[in-house]
């Protein structure tokens, strides 16, 4: 018995010798893409989600980097992916060759909807209450189903919302270029109030 105990402390040291021993601030492992990665990673059970301008959304294993799918878009993936329930929400880049917000299986990458706005969509989608809230180059902020994709309701402002939204207490908070911050019952849509600034409003509001 004794000896089966030092074998298996032994094997256990050399599968996390690696990690162990591992320099501080090293690199562990990179993933080359095409182009550009000007999308933050996602992390959600074991494995990391991000876009790249090489028009692709890569899922990996966050431990050893590893690509375990992709998906192909029609152009740059900028937008931050959002994760909830098992589904990967991200956006599609600009200039009328995308301008789509992008629902997929977060385990197999198997696409499950979209959904076609007149602008880019570069915001980063936020999901509260099984609703995904994201903003669009169309210059609106929109609310859907997260399940189903079905358009809830959205709000219009005075120019691009590449804002990503902040839900907090049945409330929505995003930015505009329009110099606006606003907020919105986030069940309905009915703005609430918005503050003007003295310029863009591109940063995501934090409560």
């Amino acid at each position: 018995m004794k000896k089966e105990i030092i074998f298996l402390i032994a094997v256990l040291l050399i599968i996390s010798a690696p990690f162990t021993y591992a320099k501080p601030g090293g690199v562990l492992w990179t993933i080359k893409t095409g182009n550009g990665v000007y999308s933050s990673p996602c992390v959600w059970d074991g494995k990391i989600y991000f876009g790249s301008d090489d028009k692709k959304l890569y899922c990996a294993d966050a431990v050893t980097g590893k690509t375990l799918w992709t998906i192909e878009t029609v152009d740059k993936v900028n937008s931050s992916p959002c994760v909830w329930d098992g589904k990967v929400y991200f956006g599609g880049y600009r200039y009328g060759k995308d301008n789509t917000l992008y629902c997929a299986d977060a385990l197999t990458g198997k696409m499950l909807w979209t959904i076609k706005t007149g602008g880019q969509v570069d915001s980063s989608p936020c999901v509260w209450d099984g609703k995904v809230y994201f903003g669009s180059g169309d210059y609106n902020l929109y609310c859907a189903d997260a399940e189903t994709g079905k358009t809830l309701w959205k709000i219009y402002t005075g120019d691009r919302v590449d804002s990503s939204p902040c839900v907090w207490d049945g409330k929505v908070y995003f930015g505009s270029r329009d110099y606006n911050l606003y907020c919105a019952d986030a069940l309905t849509g009915k703005m609430l109030w918005t503050i003007k600034t003295w310029g863009q409003v591109d940063s995501s509001p934090c409560v």
